[in-house]
C-alpha cells in the first residue's frame, strides 16, 4: 500500500444521503489495484455501492465467484459477534477473520478493502448510550487490531443522527479518533486533518444539541434565513475560510436563536463591517487567505467605531494565537466543545431561545 494513504476512513452522512458514490469510488480503486472486496451492509447500502462498482466496470459476478467480492448482511454479521449487547472479541476474530482470509487468498495482490457498517447496525439495535458507547469503541478497537495484522484498508459511513445524543460525544470523539480520516457530513474524501475532525465533532454536538431542544423545548426550532444581508443585525459574526467550519458554527449557534453573519476571510468581515450594524461578538480565525485574522484583528481595535468590538480568535494553534489573544476578549482551541462556545457566546450576547 502506499505510504501515507488512509487505512481506517470514516465518513458520516445525513439520513437519506448514504455516500454510496464514496463508497464505491473506494471499493473500486481496490478493485482497479488487483485487490479484493468485502462489503459488511444493510441490503439497500449493499445494492447501491455493488449497482455502482458494476457501472464503474467491475464484473461483480466473477470477482464474487473467484471470493475477489464478498458481501455479507451487517445485521446477521453483528448478530452472530455479539454476547449480550457487547460485541465479542473472540467472535469477531472467528467470523471476520475467515472473511477476510478468503478475501486475501482470492486477491492477486494478497491486499483487500472492506466497508462496513456494523457500528451503524449497533447503535440501530441499541437505544442504551452507555453500552452502545462500550460497544463503538469495541468494534472500532477490533478493526484496528485487525488492520495491524492484515494487508487492508477499511472504510466505514455512519447516518450522524445516530450519534444525537449528548451522552455520546465522547464516544463519537473516540470513534473519530479511531480513524486515520473522518470525512464529515456533506464533504468529500479529499477533506482530512485537524480540521475534517472539528467540523465533524462540530456536527455531532449540533445533531446532540437539536435533539436535545426538540424535547426540551418543543416547538422552539425554527426557520432561519440562510444568510444575513449587509444592513441587517447578526448577533453573531463567523470569519473562517473553511466553509464547513462556518456551517457548523452557524447550526450551533442558530439553534440557539442567533442571528449568525459569516465571512471566508479578513477582508470580507472588514468590509462588512463597514456596512452593517455591528455584531455583539466576533468569532475569528487566524490563518486565511487575503486578509488573515490577525491582521483584521489589527484593523478593528484601530478603527475608532470597531475598537471596543467583542472578538474572540479560534485556532487550532495556540502558539500562532497568542501574539494577537491580548488584543481579544478570548480562545477557544480547536476543536472545542459546543457547550464551551454557547457559554462564551453567551457572555456577549444572551441567546434567543433562553
Amino acid at each position: 500500500m502506499s505510504a501515507g494513504a488512509p487505512i481506517h476512513i470514516v465518513h458520516f452522512y445525513e439520513d437519506g444521503a448514504f455516500p454510496a458514490g464514496s463508497v464505491a469510488d473506494f471499493l473500486w480503486a481496490g478493485l482497479r489495484a488487483d485487490e479484493s472486496a468485502i462489503i459488511i451492509a444493510n441490503p439497500e447500502h449493499a445494492r447501491a455501492s455493488k449497482d455502482l462498482l458494476a457501472a464503474r466496470g467491475a464484473a461483480l459476478d466473477a470477482l464474487e465467484r473467484r471470493g475477489g467480492l464478498i458481501a455479507l448482511d451487517a445485521r446477521s454479521t453483528l448478530e452472530s459477534v455479539m454476547r449480550g449487547r457487547t460485541p465479542d472479541r473472540a467472535l469477531l476474530g472467528s467470523v471476520i477473520g475467515r472473511v477476510l482470509d478468503r478475501a486475501l487468498a482470492a486477491s492477486p495482490s494478497g491486499r483487500a478493502r472492506v466497508y462496513v457498517e456494523l457500528v451503524a447496525t449497533l447503535a440501530d439495535e441499541d437505544s442504551v448510550a452507555a453500552s452502545l458507547g462500550r460497544g463503538m469503541r469495541e468494534l472500532e478497537r477490533f478493526w484496528n487490531e485487525i488492520l495491524s495484522t492484515r494487508p487492508c484498508r477499511l472504510c466505514c459511513a455512519y447516518p450522524i443522527r445516530l450519534f444525537a445524543h449528548r451522552s455520546l460525544a465522547e464516544a463519537f470523539t473516540d470513534v473519530c479518533d479511531a480513524h486515520d480520516r473522518v470525512v464529515p457530513v456533506l464533504t468529500g474524501l479529499d477533506k482530512h486533518g485537524g480540521s475534517a475532525r472539528t467540523i465533524a465533532v462540530l456536527q455531532q454536538q449540533a445533531c446532540a444539541l437539536q435533539e436535545a431542544l426538540a424535547r426540551e423545548r418543543p416547538g422552539s426550532l425554527q426557520a432561519i434565513p440562510e444568510n444575513l444581508s449587509k444592513g441587517a443585525h447578526s448577533d453573531v459574526l463567523v470569519v473562517d475560510d473553511d466553509a464547513d467550519i462556518r456551517s457548523a458554527l452557524r447550526n450551533v449557534l442558530e439553534l440557539q436563536g442567533y442571528h449568525v453573519a459569516v465571512a471566508a476571510n479578513g477582508r470580507e468581515a472588514w468590509e462588512w463591517l463597514q456596512s452593517t450594524p455591528l455584531p455583539a461578538l466576533v468569532l475569528l480565525d487566524l490563518m486565511m487567505p487575503v486578509m488573515d485574522g490577525a491582521e483584521l484583528l489589527g484593523r478593528v481595535r484601530a478603527d475608532t467605531r470597531l475598537w471596543s468590538l467583542p472578538v474572540v480568535v479560534i485556532s487550532a494553534f495556540r502558539s500562532l494565537a497568542e501574539p494577537v489573544t491580548a488584543e481579544s476578549q478570548g480562545f477557544l482551541a480547536k476543536p472545542f466543545d459546543v457547550e464551551q462556545l454557547l457559554d462564551l457566546a453567551s457572555r456577549f450576547c444572551p441567546p434567543r431561545l433562553s
